[in-house]
């Protein structure tokens, strides 16, 4: 009864029906703390419709005593009339008036109309309430058809997109398959060129043995021609030492009284001396034009190897450098082919066969 008397208070008269009509044998006259019936509370309120409404369930036959006083011993007309709503005291007092001249058979069927009234009201927001139910049933229902029309469509597309894509990722394979044939024949050339790479450096190291064999002979040619220009040296001095005995000898001739048989002698060891020494002057410079000779082929010989061991220098470096671009395009070519091999949904064989290249 809370519920009832607190929709009285604040005027929702739709409430008070409702609850009348789930339970008919609510008691319209139950008091509230301050014993107060629902006429009392919608008279001192000012809810005229309520008032009205519970009056005309009174002329249905229903138990509304219009006549109760609350705890200050007020009827509803007297709360009403204390309140000032006139609207209120008029409806009580035509009531009170039109209850002592209508017979009780019009009364009756004046109730039982309202009554009725009251029913078909009710069922009226019941039948608003259903439509209202129908059109949101009918909405949400439209929702559904129209997300489903939306999600056919989506998979339509989806489908159409699907088959883009296994006609793309057919092209991919195609693509791919070219790309790692271009890629193991960059592979073999990468290995041609290791093997040339190689070849490089064992010339290299042939020339750099040729130039060693090569230094210690020019090393022991010039020991040689210092020994030859020593001794060349020490044969100038003896001749010249020949020469003077020569002279003192002559010298001696003159003052001494040795015989002819001595003097010849003696002219003829020293100019045997001098002939033994001129052919070995004559022998040693021969020596040194061939041993000048022999430097000078082998400084041309020094600067060919030289020459060939920069050559081969920089054929190594052009090559080191060629394999680190080869080598980069190979690495950029494996991350290229395993983004590609992940959309095209991942071909296993293909992928262990690149990196069976890769490793060897």
């Amino acid at each position: 009864m809370a519920s009832v008397h607190s929709a009285a208070k604040r005027g929702y008269l739709n409430i008070i029906r409702r609850q009348l009509l789930e339970r008919p044998d609510i008691d319209l006259n139950a008091l509230d703390e301050r014993s107060c019936t629902l006429l009392h509370i919608a008279s001192r309120e000012g809810h005229a419709q309520i008032v009205e409404y519970l009056l005309q369930l009174k002329d249905s036959g229903f138990n509304v005593d219009i006549q109760l006083t609350d705890q200050d011993g007020q009827t509803a007309l007297q709360l009403a009339e204390k309140s000032g709503h006139q609207a209120i005291v008029k409806l009580l007092g035509d009531f009170n008036k039109q209850s002592d001249t209508i017979p009780h058979e019009l009364i009756s069927a004046k109730n039982t109309l309202i009554h009725l009234q009251a029913t078909l009201a009710t069922k009226d927001e019941e039948l608003q309430l259903l439509q209202q139910k129908l059109e949101e049933t009918n909405m949400e229902n439209e929702r559904v058809v129209k997300e489903l029309q939306e999600s056919v469509a989506a998979m339509e597309e989806r489908e159409k997109a699907s088959a883009v894509l296994i006609k793309d990722s057919e092209m991919t394979k195609h693509r791919l398959k070219i790309d790692v044939e271009s890629r193991c024949r960059l592979v073999e050339e990468l290995r041609a060129t290791k093997e040339e790479l190689s070849q490089a450096q064992t010339l290299l190291g042939h020339a750099n043995d040729s130039i060693s064999v090569k230094s210690k002979e020019e090393f022991a040619f010039r020991e040689e021609k210092t020994a030859m220009q020593l001794e060349i040296s020490t044969m100038k001095g003896l001749l010249q030492e020949y020469e003077l005995t020569l002279g003192s000898h002559e010298n001696q001739k003159s003052e001494t009284s040795n015989t002819d048989e001595e003097h010849d002698l003696i002219i003829k060891t020293l100019t045997n001396k001098v002939n033994k020494s001129e052919e070995q002057l004559e022998k040693l410079k021969n020596e040194l034009s061939r041993t000048k000779e022999k430097e000078k082929g082998l400084f041309e010989t020094m600067v060919e190897v030289n020459n060939a061991k920069i050559s081969m220098e920089k054929e190594l470096c052009e090559r080191k450098q060629k394999e680190e671009t080869l080598m980069a395009d190979l690495e950029e070519m494996r991350d290229y082919a395993l983004k590609l091999l992940g959309e095209v949904s991942g071909d296993d064989e293909v992928v262990e066969n690149l990196d069976e290249i890769i490793k060897q």
